[in-house]
């Protein structure tokens, strides 16, 4: 028996009701699909989504590359892009272009060295070990000589009422120098500190501080008995009171063992041996 025309026309609306369904339960899928394609297979470059890259044509439009443009498009202009984690409809993004990247640098091999660099190295070592003997002092030691003129220059002192003094200039310390008596050895001399309330240390006087270094003088004054403390060496020292200074001579004979004693910048205190 033929179906009756309300029958068919109900069946017919059946199934266009059921294919809807099935359009609006497989949206989410679409959508979850077209956010894929939208928003990160087709923004890596160098992944597997490289045949369906995105490209802005002149007009602005977006096309596709790949047979599957056709379901992209379809999908971007029917519906709405929708996030999982929100309940508004979100606006579709331009696709950026590719990430710039650095350019690549061939690896280069490096240079082996060349034989006037190890010569220029070889003249700085040499440089610097000639610059390194230039600042050391040359130790001079007290030889035959000097101690046979000390003998004799402290045979001819005559016995009188003044002193023999020999100034001793260091730059971290403040003493004069020592000072022994007529015809007495230089090893029974004192290391004194002045007191210049009567008259100025002859360096002093002409404002050059330390240039009599090793100058011998006669000098008139006397012991005061007091000591006087210098900071740098934490000791005292006998105070000498100077009334006059007379220079016996600018190139005396070494009293110490070695040159190093009346170096100025050597702190050695130690007294004279001669």
């Amino acid at each position: 028996m033929p179906d009756h025309p309300r029958e068919r026309s109900q069946s017919h609306h059946d199934e266009k009701r059921i294919s809807k369904d099935r359009i609006f339960f497989q949206q989410p899928f679409l959508v979850a699909l077209a956010q894929i394609f939208h928003s990160d297979l087709l923004r890596r470059p160098g992944s597997q989504m490289d045949a369906v890259l995105i490209s802005k044509s002149s007009s602005g439009s977006v096309y596709t590359h790949s047979p599957a443009s056709k379901y992209v498009s379809a999908l971007t202009r029917l519906l709405p892009l929708v996030s999982p984690f929100q309940c508004c409809p979100l606006k579709a993004r331009a696709v950026s272009p590719a990430v710039s990247r650095p350019p690549v640098v061939p690896h280069q091999l490096s240079r082996p060295p060349r034989h006037d660099q190890y010569e220029i190295f070889g003249l700085g070592i040499l440089l610097g070990f000639f610059l390194f003997l230039s600042g050391c002092t040359t130790i001079v030691e007290q030889n035959a000589s000097d101690r046979t003129a000390i003998k004799r220059a402290i045979a001819n002192e005559t016995p009188g009422h003044y002193f023999i003094g020999r100034r001793f200039y260091k730059v971290d310390y403040h003493m004069w120098g020592w000072v022994k008596e007529p015809s007495k050895p230089w090893k029974g001399s004192q290391l004194v500190m002045f007191n210049e309330q009567k008259m100025l240390a002859p360096d002093r006087k002409k404002n050059q501080i330390g240039a009599d270094n090793n100058y011998e003088y006669q000098l008139e004054g006397h012991f005061s008995g007091e000591k006087v403390y210098e900071p740098a060496s934490d000791s005292f020292y006998p105070e000498f009171v100077l009334e006059k200074a007379t220079l016996v001579t600018t190139t005396p004979p070494l009293i110490f063992p070695d040159s190093r004693w009346i170096d100025p910048k050597i702190r050695l205190l130690e007294p004279p041996e001669s």
